[in-house]
């Protein structure tokens, strides 16, 4: 996957029989079922959790052109899609009272806003 030097967010397609999709993994966002991973889909507009084992064949980088005008069209789209997630999944009962609003508004803050999108590196890994 192509990801920016600070960052843990990547951006790569997905192509399938269905036909191909941009989506964009947060490998802060994890699954609770091992083996699994979440890709925000930008043609299905949200969150979709993948079998990894059967997902990461089907993944392939971005070119700088590309990964600059996927950026452009979803980084709002991805990031909105993200803190909704967090919402949803954040335990309120897990955390402390005292911590509790300043990490969400910390998960919900980190958006990366600071990345330059096009200071990007290959990871052939993954």
């Amino acid at each position: 996957m192509k990801s920016s030097k600070n960052s843990a967010i990547s951006y790569c397609e997905l192509r399938t029989a269905k036909g191909n999709s941009v989506v964009i993994h947060d490998n802060r966002i994890l699954s609770e079922q091992q083996g699994r991973i979440y890709l925000y889909n930008t043609t299905k507009n949200t969150l979709v959790q993948y079998d990894e084992s059967i997902v990461s064949s089907k993944l392939f980088p971005l070119d700088d052109e590309q990964l600059a005008q996927a950026v452009k069209d979803y980084k709002s789209e991805w990031e909105a899609a993200r803190k909704q997630y967090i919402r949803e999944h954040t335990k309120p009962h897990q955390i402390s009272s005292d911590v509790k609003q300043a990490s969400i508004d910390e998960l919900l803050s980190d958006d990366d806003s600071n990345m330059d999108d096009t200071d990007v590196d290959y990871d052939e890994d993954d």
